[in-house]
């Protein structure tokens, strides 16, 4: 463990549902799927795709999906550079996102760009309900976000 320390607010994270009941991953939570007008399509490869592991490499395998999709998922990608957010989503109509001090500079402006367009820039305010709503369902005092930030993608 001492080896792989767990990181709480990751700076890059992966998340794809298509049940709203498993919609959170660490600061980031799906609230709404629906398809954009702007969502990515050919710069998201499909993780449901795997290949055959005991086939070598370099032979073409053919690929098979992982778990049957009953439901059109919806995903999101972020990678967070200091307070600037860029998200790359297919899917997913409306997301949260759930900033902790530790992580972001509440006296800077916070940036959010999804699928190239900036769908949010300007100073997010600390918030105390927030901070215990999160620290009492979270119950991990490395897991403090006093900050939501709702990012609706329709236009």
């Amino acid at each position: 463990m001492a080896d792989h320390p767990r990181e709480p607010h990751p700076h890059q994270l992966i998340w794809e549902t298509a049940n709203l009941e498993r919609n959170r991953a660490h600061w980031l939570f799906i609230d709404e799927l629906g398809a954009q007008s702007d969502d990515a399509q050919s710069s998201m490869t499909d993780l449901n795709l795997m290949r055959d592991p005991d086939v070598p490499s370099g032979t073409i395998a053919p690929s098979f999906r992982l778990f049957s999709r009953p439901k059109r998922p919806g995903r999101v990608d972020l990678v967070r550079t200091g307070n600037t957010i860029q998200a790359t989503t297919r899917g997913v109509a409306v997301f949260t996102l759930l900033l902790s001090p530790d992580t972001f500079d509440f006296s800077q402006p916070v940036k959010v760009v999804a699928n190239g367009r900036t769908v949010f820039e300007g100073r997010v305010e600390r918030n105390v309900k927030t901070l215990m709503k999160w620290a009492a369902r979270d119950n991990d005092r490395t897991m403090l976000y006093s900050a939501e930030l709702k990012i609706k993608l329709g236009r």
